[in-house]
């Protein structure tokens, strides 16, 4: 219970954080270029492609999502989704990536 012979601890032992795990941070300025994000999405047996507009980093490959759902003006206040046929015509100087084969943040 109580410490008498003076050999006790003195300070709370330190531990880890459980807040965050990432210790290594870059050692460089990301320079983005713009990608084509390429997700497949399965539903029941129904399977779809979904393009998302990213930008990944020339230097460490990080990548990030940009915009989800590209989309263009239809209307004075409404909006339509592009298919990924669109996407890849109005994108098509874009390099396409496979979403399980980035490192996406």
């Amino acid at each position: 219970m109580y410490d008498t012979d003076g050999i006790g601890q003195k300070h709370k032992k330190k531990r880890e954080s459980n807040t965050s795990k990432a210790s290594k941070k870059t050692k460089h300025k990301h320079e983005y270029a713009e990608i084509l994000i390429k997700h497949n999405v399965t539903v029941g047996l129904k399977t779809s492609e979904h393009v998302y507009l990213g930008e990944r980093c020339s230097i460490c490959g990080k990548a990030r999502i940009k915009q989800y759902f590209p989309s263009e003006k239809s209307g004075e206040h409404t909006y339509r989704m592009l298919e990924p046929a669109e996407v890849y015509a109005k994108y098509k100087g874009l390099q396409v990536f496979d979403e399980s084969d980035l490192d996406i943040y």
